[in-house]
């Protein structure tokens, strides 16, 4: 384990702890763990492999957003702000540590999986009806990505592996 992804688990599990305990992640951590991983995506990467997976996520994810934002003004028929309405802007700036940690095929799996994991726990979790830590909860399930990638000697940059999956 490289010392790099040590100060970026370090740095999820205190996002996690900011987050769920005071809803609230200081700045400064938050840039320092997307910083953390790009500094990870350069490391395991070629430079320009690195920054086109970094771009497909960061792509990916904007739409996600921006997508989320129109179908919910289509449904209240009303222009609003979605943000520390029903996204935090913590949650916006932790984003791209998300985009910078997989390959894309993993990014998306692993986006999805994960809101799917926290809407399915969210009850049991978090008592509030309105709010829930997003970028707590990210954080804890992307370790927990990480850990187990470590363990089972899975590369998250690297798609062949789920590709190999899905056509074998």
């Amino acid at each position: 384990m490289t010392t790099l992804t040590i100060l970026f688990s370090v740095s999820l599990i205190l996002v996690a702890f900011y987050d769920f305990k005071y809803m609230a992640v200081p700045l400064l951590l938050l840039i320092v763990t997307a910083v953390l991983s790009f500094l990870r995506l350069l490391f395991f990467n070629r430079t320009d492999k690195g920054l086109l997976y970094a771009g497909l996520n960061l792509t990916g994810c904007l739409a996600i957003v921006l997508l989320s934002i129109l179908v919910l003004f289509l449904v209240k028929f009303k222009l609003f702000n979605p943000l520390n309405t029903l996204i935090g802007s913590g949650d916006l700036v932790f984003f791209p540590a998300v985009c910078f940690s997989f390959s894309p095929v993993n990014f998306i799996l692993f986006f999805i999986l994960s809101l799917a994991v926290i809407l399915i726990f969210k009850p049991f979790l978090y008592r509030s009806k309105s709010h829930f830590p997003l970028a707590g909860g990210i954080s804890v399930l992307m370790f927990v990505a990480i850990l187990i990638g470590m363990l089972v000697h899975v590369n998250l940059y690297n798609d062949t592996y789920l590709l190999n999956l899905l056509y074998h």
